[in-house]
């Protein structure tokens, strides 16, 4: 005969299995279950409470506190709740930071891309001291932006003293160049500043696609009499356009989400301490906005639009680059 707790302890196997239980045979506890893998609960616990205090609950409040006049930590209905939205498109400081960072991004991102794949090409057949030219190109990565920024805000003095204009007097008989307080020069030095520290990273990422590329490829290409500048055209590159864009999609949300460099180098410029127009970028609004005038209402919907660019924008990548039949 089945006793009763063999049968409840089949109906509980069937029921997690997913199958139809026996009438009038019910599920365990759901507490008692729960009490039973206690210890599994326990050591996921830590990164579930990390996501929800430090990144579901700010990014729920901020969308909040973005449809409310939210000053001093106090919040104030609006007579639109999309004040703030309409307030960033007429805001020309808004525009002109979005310009700013695509320029950023375009100058940063295609100068350290082609520096890497060019370093990395270089790299790719050495035997010798690699990990000596690792440490070199990949340190420049993993100092500290404030560190950088400090270290070209010197090098990029505009008097006579500083060392890219002792360098330019030297080369050019040119008269010192205001680097960082001309308008049209603040982006351009910050991007030469950020190509600098991403093109480590960078060539890591190719090399890992170059060493992917299988030799068969190329040994066929020199078989058909292909130097080496036709096999990378012919046979590099087209195998490499999965990397582009992997490569695309991370540096123009690290270049949209531009911050550190424009902070540290250029936040001098005048008694403020905020830059002017030239050198703002969205993130350093919403950093302004937000914990200097405290205005985290209208800081907030700033964030949330700069957020929806990138997602439109990333979408519009994938469409257009991310078809796996374009790299066969």
């Amino acid at each position: 005969m089945t006793t009763t707790e063999e049968v409840s302890q089949g109906a509980a196997i069937e029921g997690r299995a997913g199958r139809r239980l026996p009438p009038g045979v019910k599920f365990r506890d759901i507490w008692r279950d729960i009490w039973d893998e206690r210890w599994a609960y326990l050591f996921v616990a830590p990164p579930i409470i990390g996501f929800i205090v430090f990144f579901a609950y700010p990014a729920i409040f901020a969308l909040y506190s973005s449809f409310f006049k939210f000053n001093n930590f106090k919040f104030t209905p609006l007579e639109n709740p999309f004040d703030n939205y309409a307030r960033a498109f007429r805001d020309m400081m808004f525009r002109r930071a979005m310009i700013n960072v695509i320029e950023l991004f375009a100058i940063s991102f295609f100068g350290s891309q082609i520096i890497a794949l060019f370093v990395a090409v270089l790299l790719n057949g050495l035997k010798y001291l690699v990990a000596v030219f690792r440490t070199i190109y990949y340190l420049p990565m993993i100092t500290s932006v404030v560190i950088v920024g400090a270290l070209f805000r010197w090098i990029l003095r505009s008097d006579a003293g500083g060392i890219a204009n002792v360098v330019v007097r030297k080369l050019f008989d040119a008269e010192p160049i205001r680097w960082l307080q001309q308008e049209n020069l603040m982006i351009p030095s910050i991007a030469l500043v950020s190509v600098w520290t991403g093109v480590g990273g960078s060539v890591i990422i190719w090399t890992a696609g170059l060493k992917g590329i299988p030799r068969e490829l190329y040994e066929a290409a020199t078989i058909d009499g292909a130097n080496r500048w036709r096999q990378f055209w012919g046979v590099t590159l087209p195998m490499l356009k999965p990397i582009m864009m992997y490569q695309a999609v991370l540096g123009f949300i690290g270049g949209m989400k531009a911050f550190g460099f424009n902070f540290t180098m250029l936040s001098g410029g005048d008694r403020s301490g905020v830059p002017p127009a030239a050198g703002m970028t969205p993130v350093y609004m919403v950093y302004h906005y937000g914990f200097s005038r405290l205005q985290m209402g209208y800081a907030s919907a700033v964030a949330y639009l700069l957020s929806v660019v990138l997602l439109v924008i990333s979408i519009l990548q994938f469409r257009l680059f991310g078809n796996p039949e374009l790299y066969d």
